[in-house]
């Protein structure tokens, strides 16, 4: 009985589970070289960031990342680089950052649960989720791992793109949502990116 109402609300989207059989991206928005003084909490975006991007890679699951016209506003920055697959970044123009490029990636590789960080909330995070949301896919929200040019205007996207139908989580909660167990093979891993993210 416990079994049967497990998968119940599992598979109900009104109860959110983040797993790595399921076919789940992780996009990084516009983390970049001439944008990121300008973000309220860079420091803990960019930490955040790493710590799913280190997880992804552990579970070797889909991640790719857009730049805002890299002319003008520069690179990923490298603390986020170094966790890229540089054969998924993806320059645009448009602020909602489903490009063609991303949009076929998503649909070649039948993505159904899209994990948004980056910046700004306000802007291409917004326009992103807007757009996903459209597409039906399901979206997820790093709290802690988004950021914009003030928290008032973080505050304002997050609470209207989670009226959309966005999920708001935290980094600890995908984590832990992706190692479900503390026996299972790479939770020891996992524990150590948290050890980190907690300093």
């Amino acid at each position: 009985m416990e079994r049967k109402i497990q998968t119940m609300l599992y598979a109900n989207k009104d109860y959110p589970q983040i797993s790595v059989d399921e076919n789940t991206a992780l996009i990084v928005i516009d983390i970049q070289e001439k944008l990121i003084d300008a973000l309220e909490d860079s420091d803990k975006m960019i930490t955040n960031t790493n710590a799913l991007l280190k997880a992804f890679k552990i579970y070797d699951m889909p991640k790719l990342a857009t730049e805002q016209y890299p002319k003008g506003l520069g690179k990923t920055i490298d603390e986020i680089l170094v966790n890229l697959d540089k054969d998924h970044i993806y320059s645009k123009t448009t602020f909602d950052s489903i490009t063609e490029e991303v949009y076929d990636y998503l649909e070649e590789n039948e993505i159904e649960k899209v994990i948004i960080v980056g910046a700004e909330a306000h802007v291409c995070v917004f326009q992103t989720v807007r757009r996903l949301l459209m597409e039906e896919r399901e979206v997820y929200l790093v709290e802690d791992a988004i950021s914009s040019f003030s928290n008032n205007q973080k505050e304002v996207a997050m609470n209207l793109m989670k009226g959309m139908g966005a999920f708001v989580l935290n980094t600890e909660m995908i984590l832990f949502d992706l190692a479900q167990d503390s026996k299972s093979e790479h939770f020891k891993e996992i524990s150590n990116i948290i050890k980190e993210i907690r300093k």
